[in-house]
């Protein structure tokens, strides 16, 4: 038998109400770092004039500085034509049909399926109603109080919602509210990208249904078009995410970022939504502007599974990614979201995938850039291995794991990607700046120096060698995968012109990057990236069973669960 909860260590419900009608906010503690008494009581309240609590978050806290996240704004069109281009990588992909069958038949057909959901919102449940409820056994507040209790270790706009004692006993029993789930709540709270997002928090810990939660989401998202139509620009920049926090589920985030119009920097994101303004740059970030499941659930943190595993989530993040840039150009007014994507990872990058939509009778793509400190990351990692073997690869992997990367504090724009000397310099900066990285550099070249009996320096400079040579990986990747681009925004017609270079600049690159050859480490990645997944059981355990519709079509539990709610 097992070992009886002690609940005398358990902090009661709190259902002081003080505070429940203030806008929520994240905390300001740092994150990961849980203080010693997690009483809601200590939920920041941020108000005006408080210089305690800024209104903007510290830049070091985000991707990049603001002013390098979008290209400069076009002209808003009142009327698009548009419609799905031909997708052959997806189209080819989704061709494929599971051999699993989950016994599981849906009452509605093929064509049905797509926003079936959304279309049900005006009969569904109201999700502020549901939300409300005691998560245990659902029951709505008594007429005259407008709040249940929370629970006193969590944060209190993410804590579910208790009617008593009892069911906070009998879900935190079922090992659905541990006190590690009220420590990720906190972090994820407070952590991009679903800081400031308590609805998206309480889905990602399994605390909302999926059902209410995309309701919420669907109504949060018009509010923020609501808000970019009134105060910014009607140029976005997209920037994707997959990761599981923490979690047995993975999720794709698709941040929004918009440049506000003149005379509007002051701007209000609408609550709960987890804007960050950006006054002084006129700049706005929805850092969790969609949260999509792409896996069912039951699997081992994302960075355990197999590299097949996780090719499946991203490239099913791809496909979120398409029906996102489709949304936003066939609203009204519509939204230009810019030609290149941020991306976290770069496995959509080394397969060469674009989101393709015809617009006006015109095929125009989107391109999945990578994060430039996952691509300095990576380089430093492979580099290590190259040089100093496992064990220095080893080191190095567990030191940039475990750090922030001094690159995070900024974005670099195209131009500077495509510069060697540019990388050169972000090299040098990341190997001083960030955490215990100069140090351990330091010893492992002394040992390297020591076994070759050469100078220290002269084993430093191969090493930021050997790591620009994968950087200039990456570097020809991207003029051999955008060279073509087309920007609706009117930001250039190819690469060059994208990245303000002239066409003498861009072929000196070119010639520079016709010599180069890729290290062994970077073959091995691109191969496995541009591999065809030929084990169905892979999928299988991503993308769950294969469900029946009425119509006798069947489709994974995943692409249901995405289409139905209009993400896919």
């Amino acid at each position: 038998m097992s070992k009886p909860i002690d609940y005398s260590k358990w902090n009661h419900l709190d259902d002081s109400s003080d505070d429940e009608d203030q806008t929520c906010q994240p905390t300001s503690k740092t994150p990961g770092k849980t203080p010693g008494s997690l009483s809601a009581t200590h939920v920041a309240q941020w108000t005006p004039g408080d210089e305690s609590q800024p209104t903007r978050p510290s830049t070091s806290t985000i991707c990049g500085p603001p002013d390098t996240l979008c290209p400069p704004a076009a002209p808003r069109l009142t009327v698009i034509s548009l419609r799905r281009a031909p997708q052959t990588v997806a189209a080819s992909r989704k061709a494929k049909k599971g051999k699993t069958h989950c016994g599981v038949q849906m009452p509605i057909t093929f064509e049905e399926m797509p926003g079936w959901m959304v279309r049900k919102d005006p009969v569904a449940p109201d999700a502020s109603v549901e939300v409300e409820k005691c998560i245990v056994c659902r029951k709505l507040p008594p007429a005259g109080r407008e709040h249940f209790m929370v629970c006193s270790r969590c944060v209190r706009e993410v804590s579910p919602h208790y009617c008593g004692q009892a069911c906070l006993r009998q879900h935190f029993g079922r090992g659905q509210h541990l006190q590690h789930f009220c420590e990720t709540g906190r972090y994820l709270y407070d952590s991009i990208p679903l800081r400031g997002n308590s609805a998206a928090v309480k889905y990602v810990l399994g605390w909302m249904d999926e059902d209410t939660y995309m309701k919420l989401q669907r109504r949060k998202q018009k509010a923020i078009l609501a808000e970019i139509d009134s105060n910014g620009e009607a140029v976005v920049k997209l920037t994707v995410c997959v990761e599981s926090y923490g979690t047995s589920r993975v999720y794709c985030v698709v941040s929004l970022t918009n440049e506000s119009l003149p005379g509007h920097e002051d701007r209000t994101p609408p609550p709960d939504t987890g804007g960050m303004v950006y006054r002084e740059h006129g700049t706005v970030i929805y850092s969790s502007f969609i949260v999509a499941p792409v896996s069912t659930g039951g699997l081992l943190h994302l960075q355990q599974l197999s590299p097949e595993m996780r090719e499946v989530m991203h490239v099913k993040g791809v496909d979120v990614m398409q029906k996102t840039t489709y949304d936003l150009l066939s609203r009204q007014p519509p939204l230009f979201p810019a030609p290149l994507i941020c991306d976290t990872v770069d496995s959509a990058f080394w397969r060469g995938e674009k989101c393709a939509l015809s617009v006006d009778g015109e095929v125009f793509h989107w391109y999945f850039l990578p994060h430039d400190a996952h691509v300095l990351t990576t380089s430093l990692r492979d580099a290590a291995g190259q040089l100093f073997g496992p064990v220095g690869e080893e080191r190095m992997t567990e030191l940039l794991a475990g750090t922030a990367a001094a690159m995070c504090k900024r974005l670099m724009g195209v131009k500077a990607f495509l510069s060697r000397e540019e990388w050169r310099k972000a090299i040098v900066q990341e190997i001083t700046q960030r955490a215990g990285l100069h140090a351990l550099f330091t010893r492992l070249c002394g040992q390297r120096a020591t076994q070759r009996d050469v100078s220290v320096v002269s084993v430093k400079t191969e090493y930021i060698e050997t790591v620009l040579s994968h950087i200039d990986a990456f570097r020809k990747q991207l003029v051999d995968y955008a060279r073509d681009l087309r920007s609706l925004i009117g930001t250039g017609n190819s690469l060059a012109e994208f990245a303000d270079m002239t066409a003498a600049q861009m072929r000196q690159i070119e010639e520079e990057l016709s010599r180069v050859s890729f290290p062994p480490a970077m073959e091995e990645r691109v191969a496995r990236h541009r591999q065809p997944l030929r084990d169905p059981s892979v999928r299988e355990r991503v993308e769950g069973g294969v469900v029946t519709l009425a119509d006798g079509k069947r489709v994974t539990e995943a692409d249901l669960a995405l289409s139905v709610h209009g993400l896919i």
